[in-house]
């Protein structure tokens, strides 16, 4: 029901923000709150959108990237089309940041570069040309091209 998944979703934001270093136990209960809100509320609700992010989060803190990867990439998707949200919402950015970080680590450096100039778009928008954090995306878009690029020319 939905007061047990409210319990649940708040022992695994409990765990995870309170409780240093136990995000498996976190992800069971954002699990069991993720999968009952999407069947009593529906998938695109933004309670389970937020169970949703704290299951990958918590996914991605335990180093199962691949789960990671495929929720931060739904949630992506989801938030972007949800009309309380919407691609420059802070939790779509928040997502993005953590999808690009995700796409670094697993190696899908191609996707974590198109999230890059996402996030570069997004933040001049919203934020304006000179503001620190797009001066900072400017500067990390222009070390993962760098990076990037000499890794591909030193496979030759």
């Amino acid at each position: 029901d939905i007061v047990t998944c409210q319990i649940a979703h708040n022992l695994g934001e409990h765990l995870h923000k309170n409780c240093k270093n136990n995000f498996k136990e976190a992800a069971k209960y954002y699990r069991k709150s993720y999968h009952n809100r999407k069947v009593n509320l529906g998938e695109d609700s933004s309670y389970t959108l937020m169970s949703m992010h704290g299951l990958a989060y918590c996914i991605a803190q335990q180093k199962l990237f691949k789960e990671a990867y495929e929720l931060f990439q739904e949630l992506l998707i989801r938030f972007d089309k949800h009309p309380d949200y919407g691609p420059d919402h802070n939790s779509t950015v928040e997502t993005l940041i953590s999808f690009i970080e995700i796409c670094s680590v697993s190696g899908d450096y191609t996707k974590s570069e198109e999230c890059m100039r996402r996030l570069l778009q997004t933040y001049q928008k919203t934020l304006g040309f000179s503001h620190p954090k797009t001066m900072d995306c400017i500067k990390d878009l222009n070390n993962h091209s760098f990076n990037l690029n000499n890794s591909q020319f030193s496979r030759r």
